[in-house]
């Protein structure tokens, strides 16, 4: 019961992991000048194109600070956040 229990709190939290990621994705975004890349939409859709690893190409930062950005976060963090996702749907099962 005891990691039922555990499993069923690792589940809930991964939104709020998410949304954190989020968060620091878009303000470093912010920080770095990407003005079309922190609208609402084109945010969350390219959060959702290159944390699937799809990247379809259609959106990407325009200046160095951006890339640099991206490449030192968005790229890690993306693996990071699939391994926690993983790591926690294994608990369950």
């Amino acid at each position: 019961m005891k990691y039922l229990y555990f499993a069923l709190f690792a589940i809930k939290s991964l939104p709020l992991q998410y949304n954190f990621f989020r968060l620091i994705c878009w303000t470093g975004l912010s920080l770095a000048g990407e003005e079309v890349l922190t609208d609402f939409v084109n945010f969350i859709y390219f959060c959702s194109v290159v944390g699937s690893t799809v990247g379809f190409g259609d959106l990407s930062p325009s200046g160095d600070a951006g890339k640099l950005f991206l490449t030192f976060y968005m790229i890690p963090a993306t693996i990071i956040l699939y391994a926690a996702g993983l790591t926690k749907i294994a608990w369950i099962t």
